[in-house]
């Protein structure tokens, strides 16, 4: 039996040693919420909103949660929707590839 998670507990004593202002939370495997066992402290924050954890099953789901930003599937054409993560990554990675095959480009 995998041992229990108590990421959320510390977490939350952080934030509110710092300020707890309801935007807070961890991101856990989805996997992993049936063993979570949380303090009662967390379980109300969660229930009041002022704190919260997310459970994600992919990558893409973790990456919408950290962003607020829609992932994106590749599309059949192997490309992503505009406005999306994995559009902008994608955008970004072909200009370094333009520009590390312009740079072994010699004049003359």
């Amino acid at each position: 039996m995998p041992d229990p998670i108590y990421l959320p507990e510390g977490f939350l004593d952080i934030c509110k040693a710092k300020e707890l202002t309801g935007q807070q939370g961890v991101m856990i495997p989805h996997q992993n919420i049936r063993n979570l066992m949380l303090r009662e402290d967390v379980i109300k924050a969660v229930q009041d909103g002022q704190f919260h954890i997310y459970t994600v099953k992919t990558i893409d789901e973790g990456i919408e949660v950290l962003t607020g930003i829609a992932s994106g599937e590749r599309q059949q054409d192997g490309t992503y929707p505009e406005g999306t993560v994995n559009y902008l990554v994608n955008m970004q990675l072909r200009e370094f590839a333009e520009k590390l095959k312009d740079f072994g480009v010699s004049e003359g």
